[in-house]
């Protein structure tokens, strides 16, 4: 409707109340975006991405992103999966099989 009636002025507040109501259904989630895209609101689009995502970090990194912050996102990514990595024993079993030729030969910096 929004798209081919240009009717994105209807479209927005019924796709976000269906949201609120029903913030997991990927359907109107990507609707509202698609709309939000196609208008080049992109700090409507931000706003979306860190009100669906349950992830403390990924809405930190969103916030950034959203202000041009890219020495700071490229640190929290480093900070993250340095955190993640010794959190799964990535690390350990690097070490494991560094003797391994050429297959670990990419470590992540510690």
């Amino acid at each position: 409707m929004a798209k081919e009636l240009n009717l994105w002025h209807v479209a927005i507040p019924t796709l976000e109340n269906h949201i609120v109501l029903c913030p997991r259904n990927e359907r109107y989630v990507m609707a509202l975006a698609e709309v939000y895209g196609r208008l080049h609101e992109e700090d409507y689009l931000a706003g979306l991405r860190r009100s669906i995502t349950e992830s403390e970090e990924t809405r930190t990194i969103v916030t950034f992103g959203q202000h041009g912050k890219w020495e700071e996102i490229n640190q929290l990514f480093a900070q993250y999966i340095n955190f993640y990595a010794e959190q799964e024993g990535l690390y350990a079993h690097l070490d494991r099989h560094q003797s391994l030729p050429g297959k670990y030969s990419r470590q992540l910096p510690r």
